[in-house]
């Protein structure tokens, strides 16, 4: 599993996350506001791993209207949970080759 491997049960903080996610997480604890789903895509992170967290319920994404210019995007911001920053908390277990 890409996301992280899963303990007996199925709690979000009990997941051993890999090492993209945890980089993810830590990149959105330096974001309070949340960071740009098109901005975690350019750092690399891949589009099943981001909604893989929100999935987990360790991250949420939330659409909002931008007005740029002349023209409104729309953007979505996706921002660590309480669950995620408890993620983060557990030991490092798993390493992805």
């Amino acid at each position: 599993m890409a996301l992280a491997e899963r303990h007996h049960d199925d709690h979000p903080s009990s997941a051993k996350l890999s090492p993209a996610a945890r980089r993810a997480l830590i990149m959105l604890t330096d974001s309070p506001d949340g960071s740009a789903h098109n901005l975690l895509l350019a750092h690399g992170f891949k589009r099943k791993l981001i909604s893989g967290l929100v999935e987990a319920k360790l991250a949420t994404a939330k659409s909002e209207l931008v007005q740029s210019g002349e023209r409104t995007v729309c953007v979505t911001r996706i921002m660590i949970t309480d669950a995620g920053r408890i993620a983060l908390e557990q030991p490092i277990y798993r390493i992805d080759a």
